[in-house]
């Protein structure tokens, strides 16, 4: 190769993720046409693979064939991809070359060539925020073929890829290396009489206010840990919020499920959530005390303002990490015969890819390293099954779902996985102008709303935001939920995820106008 561009100038910071796959003269499938591609090659491996066994071998491959198979599962199981078993000695000289790859149909063909001759593997592909226009691969090039792979890709397709990155393997491969510690805002003085909404919080502190909130408010307020515990061991804390609280029957209300932290970098999102639940009590604001008595009659809410524990605690280390702490594999998936990653140990997965619906097939990576990596199968995360369990324990009640993230100002409904209008498109245009109105009239922001694959369509037309494995598609398909929601927070990109602390509040606020918009249209109803 000629030479290692560690950044991409001028990438958008938006998601954008393959929708097409392209053959090697260019033609375009659709997903499910590429998705027949890759099972007949799968077909034809296994062929080739046959025909070489011996015969007892022949025999149980085919009782397979017939006993197995037609029982598979419908829930995919993502494994890593087949190689000959090396150690990490074998791969002296081997070279990882992450490319960003713009949606040229040449550029594409040219690397599957490569892949079909040999001279390259294909480790993974993936849509990244950084990447609206295209796709980053990351690739394997061994020693004899680096130079005239490089010279090719230099010479005829130098203007739609861009090298971000070279890892060189073997004995100088890279070990991982995080930031130093990054201390999370707030009151050193775990007492929960110091919160406030000037400052982000650690988990302990979010929990111990929760259950001061609890013992200020016992005739409409009640702590309870959700069942199970994080890989980490830690608990889910969620508080439940409705009128005469202790009488059984308040559980029969209707349910508003709200959530933030599931992604442990969007600290505005518990930031919010919490002043959600303070709100609630109606001395957060005043004005709106009767309003909310009201609210409290009619719904009980259940509120747990981080579902991602583990990765929330873990920002403070690495402020940007966005996946929760299970160890997932080993990057590109390159493992030596005697288990050792060849490049590094990966640790999480995306909790917003790891729901049962479309699982795996849209917008997420293989790579376990990956901040999309949605994990080996639905659900195998302790903290989704957590929420996952008691979403189904609650759900003749449950009326209303909303997942806080951030950012970008946005109201989201389905669908993310499929670009299929949802049924209740009208219902959810009639929200979401309702939403967008309460906050524009509470603070002057705007936010836009919108189906989530159309996450880019105003900045970036024809561009779609695909998104399989999420809560809010899982919630709306499995029980038939129509009020299950995304809110993307503050703000547009200015500060990203370290949103100011003085942003703290008003974002609150307007979540808060935003919320009861959302309760006054379903009362109507």
């Amino acid at each position: 190769m000629k030479t290692a561009v560690t950044n991409m100038p001028g990438a958008p910071p938006f998601h954008f993720y393959k929708n097409v796959a392209i053959n090697r003269v260019g033609y375009q499938y659709t997903v499910w046409q590429h998705q027949l591609l890759i099972f007949s090659r799968i077909i034809r491996h296994r062929i080739r693979e046959f025909l070489r066994m011996p015969r007892i071998g022949m025999f149980c491959f085919a009782w397979f064939l017939i006993a197995v198979v037609p029982f598979a599962t419908t829930s995919p199981v993502r494994t890593s991809p087949a190689r000959n078993c090396k150690s990490i000695s074998d791969y002296e000289g081997y070279n990882v070359v992450q490319v960003y790859v713009l949606r040229h149909d040449e550029a594409l063909a040219f690397l599957e060539t490569l892949s079909e001759e040999g001279r390259i593997e294909i480790l993974s592909t993936s849509g990244h925020k950084d990447f609206v226009l295209g796709y980053k691969v990351d690739i394997l090039i061994s020693p004899e073929h680096l130079e005239e792979v490089g010279d090719v890709f230099v010479a005829e397709y130098g203007n739609t890829m861009n090298i971000l990155r070279i890892i060189p393997l073997g004995s100088e491969s890279p070990t991982k290396s995080y930031p130093d510690v990054i201390q999370m805002s707030g009151t050193k003085n775990q007492d929960p009489e110091f919160f406030g909404y000037k400052a982000y919080h650690t988990l302990d502190s979010i929990y111990a206010y929760l259950d001061l909130l609890a013992q200020m408010y016992p005739s409409f307020m009640e702590v309870f840990e959700l069942e199970g515990s994080t890989y980490e061991g830690r608990k889910i804390k969620a508080i439940r919020i409705t009128n005469d609280i202790r009488n059984e029957t308040s559980r029969e209300k209707p349910m508003v499920w709200l959530n933030g932290g599931t992604h442990s970098r969007e600290w505005i999102s518990p930031a919010t959530v919490m002043y959600i639940a303070d709100a609630l009590s109606g001395d957060l604001e005043p004005e709106r005390r009767a309003e909310v008595a009201a609210l409290r009659d009619t719904f009980q809410f259940v509120i747990a303002p981080i579902i991602n524990p583990d990765g929330y605690e873990y920002t403070r280390i690495d402020r940007y990490w966005r996946k929760n702490r299970k160890p997932s594999g080993c990057r590109f998936n390159l493992e030596s015969c005697a288990g050792e990653c060849i490049v590094e140990e990966c640790y999480g997965v995306d909790t917003n890819r790891n729901w049962d619906v479309h699982f795996g097939i849209l917008g997420s990576s293989t790579d376990p390293c990956d901040y999309s990596y949605p994990g080996e199968q639905a659900f195998d995360q302790e903290c989704v099954q957590i929420i996952r369990d008691y979403l189904i324990q609650q759900s003749s009640v449950l009326k209303v779902h909303i997942d806080y993230h951030s950012y970008a100002q946005l109201f989201l409904y389905p669908w993310g996985h499929t670009r299929e209008e949802p049924e209740h498109l009208e219902y959810y245009n009639r929200v979401g102008a309702a939403y967008v109105e309460a906050i524009k009239q509470t603070t002057g922001k705007t936010y836009l709303s919108h189906r989530i694959v159309e996450i880019h369509q105003q900045k970036y037309p024809g561009k779609w935001y695909d998104v399989s494995g999420s809560s809010i598609d899982w919630v709306y398909k499995t029980f038939g939920v129509v009020d299950s929601y995304g809110i993307e927070l503050r703000d547009q990109g200015e500060e990203d995820f370290d949103l100011s602390t003085d942003q703290i509040l008003p974002t609150g606020q307007e979540s808060f106008a935003g919320l009861i918009a959302i309760l006054d249209i379903i009362s109507e109803d």
